[in-house]
C-alpha cells in the first residue's frame, strides 16, 4: 500500500489557480487509487483554506473524495515539521504501508501541465528504489530557488559534505531540497531514526543516505525523476526570504558534520589529540562556510536587486 502526503501551503491558499493546482494534486493522487493525507498547519487562517474545506474543522467536505482523503491540523513551524508530522502519523497508524509519496501542495505554474502531471503519475507508482526524487527546472535562472541552490545549497554541502556533493551532482540533482518524494516505509523508518529536522529535511535525508564508511549510496542510489519546469511562486523573490534558508541550511550541516565526526571518533576510541585535530578541522570548515554565505548574501542580494 502507498500513501500519499500532500502539505498544504503553509500560509493557506490565496489565489483561485493555486487552489486549482492544489485539487489536481490531490485528484492525481486519488485517481491511481492512493490514500492522501493533507497535513495543514494550524495557524492557517480559515479564509486562506479554500473551497471543499470545513472552514471551522479544516476537514474536506462531503466528495467523492471522502473515505481516502483525510486531513490533520498540526502546530508548526516549518513545512518540514508538516512533514514530519504527516510521515509520523501515517507509521504509526498503518504499519503495513509499504511506501510514502511527499508532494507539496503549493505549485503555482508549471510550463507543460500534461507533461508535468504524467511524471507525477509515474512517482506516484514507482515501488523501487528506497528514495526517489522529484527534480524540476525553472524558467527563470534568477528564481529564488536557483539562487538558493546554486550559491548556498550546493557550495554549503561541499564544504561540510565533499563526497556527499560529488555523488548527488553525479544523480543529475538539480534540487537537492525538492519537496517532491517517494520513500520506502521501512527505510522512511530508519532516515527517521536519526536527528530530524524541521527545515531542509530532503537534503538531511540525501546525507544519511550516503554511506560514509563505504563510500556509496545506502541501500541503492536514489533515483531522480524529472518533473519538467515548475515555476518558481513569485512572491518568494525577496532577498530575506533566500537568506533564511540558506542560513538554515548552514546550521543543519554544520550540526550533521560535528554529530557524524563525534560518533567516529567516539567509536574509534580516539585520543585527545585526535579530538584537538577534529576541533581545529571544524574551525576551518566554519571560516570557509562563513565565506561561503557571505558570498551568497552579497551575490544574492545584488541579483535581487535587493
Amino acid at each position: 500500500m502507498t500513501h500519499v502526503v500532500v502539505i498544504f501551503p503553509f500560509g493557506g491558499l490565496r489565489s483561485g489557480k493555486a487552489i486549482a493546482r492544489f485539487w489536481e494534486i490531490v485528484d492525481l493522487a486519488l485517481e491511481q487509487d492512493r490514500r492522501v493525507l493533507v497535513v495543514i498547519n494550524k495557524d492557517t487562517q480559515p479564509q486562506h483554506v479554500g473551497p471543499y474545506w470545513d472552514g471551522i474543522n479544516q476537514a474536506p467536505l462531503a466528495s467523492p473524495r471522502r473515505g481516502r482523503l483525510t486531513s490533520i491540523q498540526v502546530w508548526s513551524v516549518d513545512t518540514c515539521q508538516m512533514w514530519l508530522a504527516g510521515w509520523g502519523l501515517i507509521l504509526d497508524q498503518h504499519p503495513n504501508v509499504e511506501r510514502i509519496v511527499l508532494l507539496p501542495g503549493d505549485i503555482q505554474e508549471v510550463a507543460d501541465p500534461p507533461a508535468f502531471y504524467n511524471a507525477l503519475r509515474a512517482l506516484l507508482v514507482l515501488q523501487s528504489p528506497a528514495f526517489v526524487i522529484g527534480d524540476f527546472k525553472t524558467t527563470d535562472r534568477f528564481s529564488s530557488k536557483e539562487l538558493i541552490d546554486t550559491y548556498g545549497t550546493y557550495a554549503l554541502l561541499t564544504n561540510w559534505f565533499p563526497v556527499v556533493a560529488a555523488a548527488v551532482q553525479q544523480l543529475g540533482l538539480l534540487r537537492p531540497r525538492s519537496e517532491f518524494l517517494s520513500v520506502d516505509a521501512g527505510e522512511l523508518r530508519r532516515l527517521l531514526g536519526f536527528r530530524k529536522f524541521a527545515y531542509e529535511q530532503t537534503l538531511n535525508m540525501l546525507i544519511r543516505s550516503w554511506d560514509h564508511g563505504q563510500q556509496s549510496w545506502s541501500p541503492t542510489a536514489p533515483l531522480v525523476v524529472g518533473l519538467g519546469v515548475v515555476e518558481d511562486d513569485r512572491s518568494f523573490r525577496d532577498y530575506r526570504g533566500a537568506l533564511d534558508q540558506i542560513e538554515r541550511t548552514e546550521r543543519m550541516l554544520r550540526l550533521l558534520w560535528r554529530e557524524q565526526r563525534e560518533q567516529i571518533l567516539h567509536d574509534g576510541g580516539a585520543t585527545e589529540d585526535d579530538y584537538r585535530e577534529f576541533h581545529n578541522e571544524y574551525d576551518r570548515l566554519d571560516r570557509r562556510s562563513t565565506g561561503i554565505r557571505e558570498g551568497a548574501r552579497v551575490t544574492i542580494k545584488g541579483l535581487l536587486k535587493a
